[in-house]
């Protein structure tokens, strides 16, 4: 039976380089099963066992019988020895894992074999996964796949390009090419041999001296266009070679994310297995820890007029528990571009052309239409690993632009108490030039849609990047930088109650200020500059410090000029939503982008 089926999701081993935490593949017994590490096989004693229902290695069935084409699932399994396999199906009810036992099975061999059991479908499970018992001593399991009956009659035809952007992350880069070219590339029999190509569009101009040449990868090299401009240059490149390569499917895919290419493997399968209705829908890649490669960041997120809400934040997805919760549908909004794969359909737009930063927000406000499958994920750094004070420009006048499209209930008051909000907080936390760069994105957001596309540049992220603040290593930031009272102000619970709190940072600033503190760069919290006068803002990333001084006149200033902008918000926020809508077909169009790429119609 087993050249019938076609295998939709092999089972995954640890890789050193990209994740080697084994709870994240199987859950064994450690005193009577052992893995051996580059062999792909575990060993068994008698009465040894292993689980596999795990983040990469349970299937999801409850997605697979929504959204794909109905097909009778089976499992394939090569061992050697003797087992006891159990076929299990999970559901998770108020909290609780609830297993069903599916089947059982006994199998024998003397030399590596293979099996296939056919799963008995249950429309409660939210997975279904197995169990190996062995029956006797020096028993082996080396692999196998879930699998589907062979008839692709009703599967479509799917061919993937990687849309990556790239800006001196060579090594990123690199490493990803790599691993596509040893994983499938290099594979006779990959399925993704004659199914993939690679778009890169190096901002930097540096990468291509040093990428070997690949026949299913293409790089362009540009300048001055930001990430929105190599995302939409790549888009144009992908959208002229999509007939001749078959590509079916595009994928936002970040310059400097750890990616496990047997996870594009499962992509494929999944996507010419989707039902008609579902063929336009975007395939989420859920954003994990690169520290702790055990922990979800999200999978997708909630914008609600720029107050972002990750979903399924902070799972452990070591435990069961949590792979279940994280099959249950949720609300998602959009989708970042460290991994999302959308359809080329005929009216697919490009990026909204912001330079960097919200790009990938009002993309997915525009489809909204997602799904989500365990095991289908990248590692990414923390993000408040990655501070850049210029951000907060772009974040300010881009949540702007985002809200006029696409949240019609946002105003500009709701604009203004959100910038009065933020911009206390920096003045209050001592990062006054971050206060600066904010009301600079906000004033740039009146001056209008016009205004923003002629201005919007590598010029004018340089004169920004002048403003930063300067951050210097910890040996060099002088005495009074206190361990102690840093980890403290990490982990500090911030003041609930409202009035206490606002009555706690008015004194706070009033009252002389006679303190040193050590605060964490990304978000300290206002409660920890109660009457402070120097501030240690420490990035333990690249052990680097940030330090500030309270300066009552500084502070004012900001929130004399925070009135002059509030007042400007309110305004002019109509009149330049009014610009953003007429204007946003024309800024999304392949039209718009070719020329302000300067294409010339010569760009394949």
């Amino acid at each position: 039976m087993s050249e019938l089926l076609t295998e939709i999701q092999q089972l995954l081993w640890p890789r050193p380089g990209i994740c080697t935490d084994e709870a994240m593949y199987f859950r064994r017994d450690p005193a009577k099963t052992s893995y051996a590490y580059g062999k792909d096989a575990i060993f068994f004693e008698l009465n040894g066992t292993v689980f596999f229902d795990t983040y990469f290695n349970a299937f999801s069935v409850s997605k697979w019988t929504t959204y794909a084409v109905p097909a009778e699932l089976f499992l394939k399994v090569r061992f050697r020895g003797c087992f006891q396999i159990r076929l299990i199906g999970y559901q998770y009810r108020n909290g609780a894992v609830i297993p069903y036992t599916l089947d059982v099975f006994d199998v024998a061999s003397e030399d590596d074999d293979e099996t296939v059991f056919r799963f008995v479908q249950r429309q409660e499970c939210l997975i279904c996964s197995f169990a190996m018992i062995a029956m006797r001593d020096n028993s082996v399991f080396l692999g196998g796949a879930y699998c589907r009956d062979a008839d692709m009659r009703e599967m479509s035809e799917v061919g993937l390009a990687l849309n990556i952007c790239t800006y001196h992350r060579e090594r990123f880069v690199l490493e990803t090419l790599r691993r596509l070219n040893v994983e499938l590339m290099d594979i006779s029999d990959s399925p993704l041999r004659n199914h993939l190509r690679v778009q890169i569009t190096d901002n930097g101009q540096t990468l291509i001296s040093k990428v070997q040449k690949l026949p299913w990868v293409s790089i362009v090299s540009q300048n001055g266009q930001g990430s929105a401009g190599g995302f939409a240059r790549g888009q144009i490149e992908i959208a002229r070679m999509a007939g001749r390569y078959g590509l079916t499917h595009m994928i936002f895919m970040d310059d400097d994310i750890s990616l496990d290419p047997r996870i594009l493997i499962r992509t494929y399968w999944f996507l010419r297995s989707l039902k008609k209705e579902y063929r336009e829908y975007i395939l989420g890649g859920e954003l994990l820890r690169l520290n702790f490669p055990q922990s979800q960041v999200e999978a997708g997120a909630q914008w609600n007029c720029g107050m972002v809400v990750s979903t399924k934040p902070n799972l452990d997805l070591r435990r069961l528990d949590h792979i279940l919760f994280n099959e249950l549908p949720e609300r998602v909004e959009y989708q970042g571009w460290w991994f999302c794969c959308v359809p080329l359909y005929n009216n697919l737009r490009m990026p909204l052309p912001v330079y960097f930063h919200r790009d990938d927000v009002e993309f997915g406000l525009r489809n909204r239409n997602f799904i989500y499958l365990n095991g289908v994920c990248v590692w990414h750094d923390e993000f408040e690993n990655k501070p850049n004070p210029v951000n907060v420009y772009y974040d300010t006048r881009n949540r702007f632009i985002v809200n006029s499209i696409h949240c019609p209930e946002y105003d500009g008051g709701q604009a203004a108490r959100d910038l009065t909000k933020n911009v206390v907080r920096k003045v209050l936390t001592q990062r006054y030039l971050e206060a600066k760069l904010m009301l600079r994105g906000a004033a740039d957001f009146c001056r209008g849609a016009d205004w923003v596309i002629a201005n919007d540049g590598a010029a004018m992220y340089r004169e920004l990047s002048d403003y930063a603040p300067k951050l210097v290593p910890l040996g060099e930031c002088g005495k009074g930088f206190d361990l102690q009272d840093y980890e403290m102000n990490l982990f500090h619970i911030p003041i609930v109650s409202k009035k206490l709190k606002i009555r706690y940072w008015l004194l706070g600033f009033l009252l002389p200020a006679r303190y040193i503190r050590s605060v964490p760069m990304f978000s300290p919290s206002p409660d920890s500059f109660h009457r402070v006068k120097k501030t240690f803002h420490y990035d333990s990333s690249s052990e680097r410090v940030l330090v500030t001084e309270k300066k009552v006149r500084q502070s004012l200033i900001m929130l004399v000029r925070l009135v002059t902008v509030d007042v400007k918000l309110m305004k002019k926020y109509a009149g330049v939503t009014m610009q953003w809508k007429a204007g946003f077909d024309y800024y999304t169009s392949e039209e718009f982008w070719e020329k302000k790429l300067d294409l010339g119609g010569n760009y394949e």
